[in-house]
């Protein structure tokens, strides 16, 4: 991979988040959740046991949790 930590986060992929959201379609829900929160990277992590999302920084990070505990 070329570029900063960040331009190589936002370029990989995780090849079995297709297949994962087939047998779990809730794992499609959470990652829009996350989504639309504005974070700058919204991934599940391997199988899909966990879904993340990064902040530029600890406010829009909290507000982020905050947002995501009121739906």
């Amino acid at each position: 991979p070329v570029g900063d930590a960040r331009a190589i986060a936002r370029h990989g992929r995780n090849d079995l988040e297709a297949p994962a959201i087939a047998l779990c379609p809730a794992i499609a829900d959470v990652l829009a959740a996350l989504h639309g929160t504005a974070p700058w990277l919204a991934r599940m992590s391997g199988s899909g046991a966990t879904c993340f999302a990064l902040y530029d920084d600890e406010h829009s990070r909290d507000a982020a949790a905050a947002q995501i505990q009121a739906e």
